[in-house]
C-alpha cells in the first residue's frame, strides 16, 4: 500500500505564537545568565545606574579636579584624558563591590569664565 501523510502548513496565527514563545524563551535564557553572572561576580552592569562628576579646570595651571556628586570620591590630573583615567581608577576602588559600581560614569564639564564689560 500506498502511504499517504497529510502536509501540514502553520496559520499566520501558530507562526506568530511560536514566535512568541520563542523569544520569551530567549529572554529568559538572557535574564539566566545575567543572575548567574551577578551570583558568580561579574554582574552586568545597568545601564541605568550612574555617577555624575563635576570636572573643573584650573584657569591658572589648566590643571582638572573632579568631584562625584553625592559620594565621597575627589580626583584631579594634568590634563583631560588624565582626569578621565583617574576618575575610572577611583571609582573602581571606591566601588570594590564590581556588582554595585555604576554602569555609566557621567562628566559635567563646569567652565567658569568671566567678561569685562
Amino acid at each position: 500500500g500506498e502511504s499517504h501523510r497529510a502536509t501540514l502548513r502553520p496559520t499566520g496565527t501558530v507562526v506568530a505564537r511560536l514566535a512568541a514563545s520563542a523569544e520569551r524563551s530567549i529572554r529568559g535564557l538572557v535574564e539566566g545568565f545575567r543572575l548567574l553572572e551577578c551570583l558568580y561576580g561579574r554582574c552586568l552592569m545597568s545601564e541605568s545606574s550612574e555617577i555624575i562628576f563635576e570636572v573643573s579646570e584650573d584657569q591658572a595651571d589648566g590643571s582638572f579636579s573632579a568631584e562625584a556628586v553625592g559620594y565621597g570620591i575627589h580626583t584631579e590630573g594634568a590634563t583631560a584624558d588624565e582626569v578621565r583615567s583617574n576618575i575610572q581608577e577611583a571609582v573602581d576602588c571606591y566601588f570594590d563591590d564590581y556588582s554595585s559600581r555604576p554602569g555609566i560614569i557621567r562628566l559635567h564639564l563646569i567652565r567658569e569664565e568671566v567678561l569685562m564689560s
